[in-house]
This record gives structure tokens, sequence and C-alpha cells, in this order.
């Protein structure tokens, strides 16, 4: 399961790891409890951590699964769980052993509270299943006590080095952004580039969808694809550039430019903000900045071959009639010019339509919007002016380009509730003639026929970069992978399985 991309040390005894639940409990007991309990399921620099603790781990999770009305996963799920808990045990077990190695201290007696605090919880929500969900995991009162003390306070020593290790790489961020995470071509590709995309995705997500990205693997893996597909294009379209001697214009690099930091700043009111949301990622702001206009540049790039590809389309005077033909309806100048209540109660409508049906005037109509604007349940009483059919939805238009001057409609019910519309002037001009919209029709199938051959080069030039994706670690992993090599940690998983 894949863990968020900077993420602090697990307080494990506080959150459920975003690890899915399903409906029934497990046993871990073997044949021989005891023999079973003393088991020796990781090394680390030269400690033992046993299956006690993993089974003290499990019966936690029960009992507060238990209390907030879950249940234990089962079959895959259940082997994906017994990983995650195993990989958290020794995740904290390496940082504490590094913790004391550091002389790290911190409140042990502030942690052991915490950890009683838990305890008594967990015992009042388990109510009579306390002792029997223990026994379930070949565990004990006392056992399960002492564990959540030392867990409780081995996860501060964690979380301390932890804090430690990612100061250390803020004072030092070259160790992490000069990690090579994959090849374009032969080129290498560093994860200070790669954050920089990484970011970009985050921020799409927040602005599109009000939430960050998954972190699931395969949401991961398809993020991970996004960004090499964006790093790699964008490199194709400026070598394109360079090649065919298209010019790239300052002004529209500065527009792309423009429109990122647009993004940016609605999520980050000031650079103080920025900042500390950059330091997550060892960037710094200028570093960032250079970044974002290498970027832009590619944008621009973009721009410049669409705008190329578009002036070389070629067109028919039949490719012409037949776009005149297919968008009649854009091309007839009549208008409509009407004014509307709309609310979204139907009986309210129906109130006002009745009230309103014998109307003739604008102002007898307007005396009626002025009537109910006040009215919490109308969501609008106003003047639309003169329009043609294009420019409101179709029931809309349909309605008020199908009535009489100087008349009101029964309720129009559209996708933002039921209108009253009163025609107030009509001008029927009727449809342009294809020569008065030539020279309008030509620049659209132009720009039709461009944008679909431009996408087209970008799918092809984007299919000759090789593009290699390396297995890229989060920045735990990545220590965690440290802490193996220099403590020696070897880990046990079939034996908790």
């Amino acid at each position: 399961m894949h863990k968020n991309k900077i993420r602090g040390v697990v307080l494990a005894l506080a959150v459920t790891l975003g690890i899915t639940t399903l409906t029934t409990g497990c046993s871990l007991v073997s044949v021989n409890p005891e023999k079973d309990k003393q088991q020796v399921i990781a090394e680390i620099d030269g400690q033992s951590m046993t299956k006690e603790s993993f089974n003290n781990y499990m019966a936690y999770y029960d009992l507060y699964y238990t209390a907030n009305g879950s249940t234990m996963p089962t079959g895959s799920k259940l082997t994906e769980f017994k990983k995650d808990l195993l990989d958290s045990l020794v995740q904290v077990g390496a940082m504490t052993a590094q913790a004391k190695k550091d002389n790290i201290t911190i409140d042990e007696a502030a942690a052991e509270s915490q950890a009683q605090t838990a305890l008594d919880s967990l015992k009042t929500s388990a109510g009579n299943k306390y002792d029997s969900t223990l026994s379930k995991y070949n565990t004990n009162n006392d056992s399960f006590t002492q564990f959540m003390k030392t867990f409780m306070v081995d996860n501060s020593y964690a979380s301390e080095c932890y804090s430690k290790h990612m100061d250390y790489l803020k004072e030092h961020p070259e160790e992490e952004l000069d990690q090579v995470v994959g090849k374009i071509n032969d080129e290498e590709i560093k994860r200070g580039i790669y954050n920089y995309y990484y970011i970009n995705e985050e921020m799409t997500s927040y602005y599109s969808g009000g939430q960050g990205l998954q972190t699931d693997d395969e949401s991961v893996k398809e993020t991970n694809k996004s960004i090499f597909n964006s790093i790699a294009q964008n490199k194709a379209l400026i070598k394109y550039c360079e090649e065919y001697n298209i010019e790239i214009k300052q002004e529209e690099i500065d527009n792309a430019l423009q429109t990122k930091q647009s993004i940016q700043k609605m999520m980050f009111q000031t650079d103080d903000e920025l900042n500390q949301y950059l330091e997550n990622y060892f960037l710094t702001k200028e570093k960032y900045d250079e970044y974002q206009k290498e970027d832009a540049r590619g944008t621009a790039a973009g721009q410049a071959i669409q705008a190329k590809v578009t002036e070389d389309v070629k067109v028919s005077d039949t490719d012409l009639r037949k776009y005149y033909k297919d968008h009649k309806d854009s091309y007839d100048e009549s208008t409509v010019s009407a004014e509307h209540i709309l609310t979204e109660d139907e009986a309210l409508a129906n109130e006002i339509y009745d009230k309103a049906k014998d109307v003739k005037t604008k102002e007898d109509f307007e005396k009626i919007m002025n009537e109910y604007k006040s009215n919490e349940k109308v969501k609008e009483a106003t003047d639309l002016g003169a329009f043609n059919k294009e420019k409101m939805v179709s029931e809309f238009s349909d309605a008020a380009f199908g009535m009489e001057k100087n008349s009101v409609s029964k309720p129009v019910k559209t996708e933002y509730g039921y209108h009253i519309i009163y025609v107030y002037d009509k001008n029927d001009a009727g449809e342009a003639s294809f020569e008065d919209k030539k020279d309008e029709i030509t620049k659209a199938v132009k720009e039709e026929k461009g944008t679909e051959d431009y996408n087209k080069l970008k799918e092809d030039l984007l299919k000759k970069e090789k593009i290699d994706i390396y297995v890229i670690k989060t920045t735990l992993e990545s220590y965690m992978d440290q802490l193996k090599s220099e403590l020696n940690i070897q880990v046990y998983e079939k034996k908790v399985q």
C-alpha cells in the first residue's frame, strides 16, 4: 500500500493508516501459543522484535475498529493489512533505535500517560469484549498494557528522529532533489523537476476536485505517468520549434506563466504560505520559479506550433459550406429581448404565472418582478436584454423564440429551475448569408482542423519519446532503506501471515 509522499511517522495508535475494512476478525493463535508469540519477526541493530508485539498491535486495531463500529479485514485485505502493520512496527523500531544512537530525548512520562489514556478509552469502548479480544490474539491485559506504553514511547522517539532527518534534508535538499527518478531518451530526470510537476498535479487536483492526489498504488502509477508525459511533451515541443525554426514568442511565455501563477495564487495567498508548502518538497521559491518558467516555455512552444499548423491548413469551398450548413443556428442573427423570473419552486412558479399571464407591457411585468425579488425562493428576476438563440440553454431559447411579442410564458423548466418569461421585443433578422460570413467561417474551420492536426502531432511526438520511469520512493521509504542498511534490519514477514 503506497503511503503519502512526504509523510511523518505514523501515529499508529491514533489512526487507521487508510486501510480498507471488511467484515470479520481473525485469529493469530498457533498450536503452541507461548512459542508462537516468542518468534522473532524482525531484527533491528542486534535487537529482536517478537511476534508478541505484533499480536498486541493486531489486538489494538481489533479493539479500535470495534469501538468505531467497524470490523477487521479478511482474505487478501488481511494479508495486506498485516504487512502494513509489520512495516509500521519496523519503521517505529528502526527510528527509535536511530534516535537513541543520536541521543535524542523525549518526555517518556508524557508518552506513557497518553498511552494510558488511550488504553482506558479502549477498555471503556470494548466493555466485556476487551478480554476476549486480547485472548483471540494470544495476549493478555499485562502484555497489552506494556505494549501500549512501550509503543507510544517508541513512537515519540521515532517522530523526533524523522523530524530531525527532515530538517537535515531541508538543509541539504540536493540529497533529495538530485536523485534520478527516471529517463527520457538518454536524459536523466531528477527528483527536483519531478517534484515541480508533482506539485502542479496536486494543485490541479485541489483546484478542480477540492482534494489532493490519491495515494493508492494504481493512482500513484497514473500520476507518475502523467508527470513524465508532461516533461517529455514539453521537451519535444521545444525541440520541434528549434528544428523547424518556429519562434517561441516571449509574450506567449509570459502569458502562459501568468496563467500558471494565477492558479498558484488561488491556492496560496502569500509567498510565505507557498514557501512552507514547497519546503515539503525540498524546493525553494527560486528553484520552483525556474522550473515554472521552463514549463511556461513548453506551453508557449505548443501554442506557437498550433498557430503554425493552423496557418498551414488548406480548406475548400465545400468544407466551408458544410460548416455553414452544420452551424446554421449560430449564423441566425434574429434576437429576442426578454425578462424572466426564475425559481426552483414549481408551485411558486405557477403562482407567478397566474399573476403575470395577462401582462402586456414591460412596465407591468417589472412590477411583478419587483414584487417577487425579495422572495427567498426566487433565484433571479431580471431583464436579460437581447440575445440570440445560441446564448441560452435550448429549453429557454425554444420557448422565448416561439413566443409572441408582449406575451408571458407558462413556467419553462431548465436545469436552473422554472422560468416565467416575458418577451418585450423580437428582431427576426434571419440567417446571415454564407458570403457575409465566409471569412468568419474560414477562420473557424481552420482553427478546428488546426486543433485536430496539432493534437495528432503532439501524440506522434510523445510516442517517439523513450520514457523510463524508475521506482519512485517517498522520503520515508528512502530513509527506511538507509536505516535498514545502517542498522542491519532483517524482517521475517512470513511469520506474521
